[in-house]
């Protein structure tokens, strides 16, 4: 997994969805795949720092995780 900030991370300092980082990538995947799934293996730094998240912590990470679902499907309508 690559560092938050990293020239090819899909998210940004502040921990959002770089929406032109991921679409550039769909773009040159999508026209050589039937399905394309994506895996999300943490949660962003900016969310926690540490080894588990807090329960408290688990409806941002849901949020967060939906927010990239809305944005690969409204770019692949």
């Amino acid at each position: 997994m690559l560092k938050v900030g990293h020239a090819k991370a899909w998210i940004d300092n502040k921990g959002a969805w770089d929406i032109g980082k991921i679409d550039a990538i769909l773009e040159n995947i999508a026209p050589h795949c039937e399905d394309i799934m994506i895996s999300i293996p943490s949660w962003s730094p900016t969310l926690y720092q540490g080894s588990q998240l807090p329960p408290e912590k688990h409806r941002a990470f849901a949020q967060w995780c939906a927010q990239l679902v809305r944005l690969v499907s409204s770019e692949a309508v």
